[in-house]
């Protein structure tokens, strides 16, 4: 995707999980979101870091969408593949609480 362009996801944040610093190597903190996207885009994730200033760019194709189901308690989302994945690892491995 050239990097004028953008894209528009629509999501819901379902669970959070807010964990100090201090105690980040001993317990892990996270968010689950909730986004639909057609199948085999290239997209460019921005995860805004609030509490840290920072964000994170990545580029990444959607590979499997998970839609809402009436009354099922299924997963609902979707799976990206990052590019880059040794890069995506070691930008996001600091955030993760993992050495």
């Amino acid at each position: 995707m050239e990097p004028e362009r953008c894209v528009f996801f629509e999501g819901e944040v379902r669970q959070h999980k807010r964990v100090p610093a201090e105690l980040r190597t001993l317990e892990r903190g996270g968010f689950g979101v909730c986004l639909l996207s057609p199948r085999d885009a290239q997209v460019v994730l921005s995860l805004v870091l609030e509490f840290s200033g920072q964000v994170v760019e990545l580029e990444a194709q959607v590979v499997q969408v998970f839609p809402p189901q009436e009354g099922s308690g299924a997963v609902v989302g979707l799976a990206l593949l990052f590019t880059d994945r040794t890069r995506a690892e070691s930008l996001l491995r600091p955030w993760l609480g993992h050495t």
